[in-house]
């Protein structure tokens, strides 16, 4: 247990990095329905570019692990602890 939580707040902290990175993306908001996931996860890959790009400690992240995330409330259980 003690190896998950460890490695759940690493991700928990490059992901903090990721949000603090303010580049671009795009606006998921003006997909239709159908399209919204998958513009959102475009929109995560050209800011972790961004990010990495800056010199940012964002580690393994991918798109889908920020989506997966985001989406399941773990970011927000992390951050407002």
């Amino acid at each position: 247990m003690k190896g998950q939580f460890e490695r759940s707040f690493k991700t928990f902290n490059w992901l903090r990095a990721f949000e603090s990175f303010t580049g671009g993306g795009g606006d998921a908001d003006l997909c239709d329905d159908s399209d919204a996931e998958q513009a959102q996860i475009d929109g995560y890959e050209l800011r972790l570019k961004g990010a990495r790009a800056d010199g940012l400690d964002v580690g393994g992240l991918t798109p889908k692990t920020i989506n997966e995330w985001h989406e399941l409330g773990w970011y927000e259980l992390f951050n407002n602890r």
